[in-house]
């Protein structure tokens, strides 16, 4: 799972299976790596169709997610849920589409609902370095301090009367910015990396 990180401390993953080996070894897969991060794997049944016996995998793949969790249930690509399987389920779910376009492929369907319910349980994604310490005030002044030295150096500055006004949009980017501790030293880095030959 590290080629798919960042996740969210306490990850909910929503897994799409059919409950033939392979998905259901996903499944599996997903469930312990999920439980071992203080999270939750959350079952989505697909019936795709591509096997005679494909229908009867995803209802018991259904009947054994329901024995510990929530599960979604998705018809076929072609014909979708058949009346008895619409039947067992507690809550049908409708999207509304365009009417000019009223169906969804499996794949479109999948990642609506999966969509759907990530964003009704407030998950966001986060953005990368979102669980770094943060950088504190005098970390950020001294990206500051560093940027505005080597500007002046380097004459950056061609209209005197300019410089404060500029300076202050510096600062006010880096405080919105809130970077990381990781992220100021980093750009501090790239500066220094940038400036070490003479100017000009």
């Amino acid at each position: 799972m590290a080629a798919f990180a960042p996740f969210e401390p306490q990850p909910r993953i929503a897994v799409a299976y059919s409950g033939g080996p392979d998905s259901l070894s996903l499944l599996a897969l997903s469930q312990r790596w999920a439980a071992a991060q203080g999270g939750a794997a959350h079952a989505f049944i697909v019936d795709h169709g591509l096997r005679a016996e494909s229908a009867d995998e995803a209802r018991r793949a259904a009947a054994m997610a329901a024995e510990g969790a929530s599960a979604i249930l998705f018809g076929a690509e072609r014909s979708g849920l058949d009346n008895d399987e619409v039947a067992r389920a507690h809550v049908v779910v409708e999207a509304p589409l365009n009417p000019g376009f009223t169906s969804l492929n499996l794949a479109q369907a999948v990642l609506l609902v999966a969509w759907e319910w990530r964003m009704a349980a407030g998950l966001t994604a986060g953005a990368p370095g979102e669980d770094q310490p943060r950088a504190t005030a005098a970390e950020r002044d001294g990206l500051f301090g560093h940027l505005t030295a080597e500007l002046r150096t380097r004459g950056f500055f061609k209209s005197p009367e300019k410089g404060p006004r500029v300076l202050r949009n510096l600062r006010a980017l880096i405080a919105r910015a809130d970077p990381s501790a990781q992220e100021v030293r980093t750009l501090r880095g790239i500066v220094k990396c940038l400036t070490d030959r003479p100017p000009r």
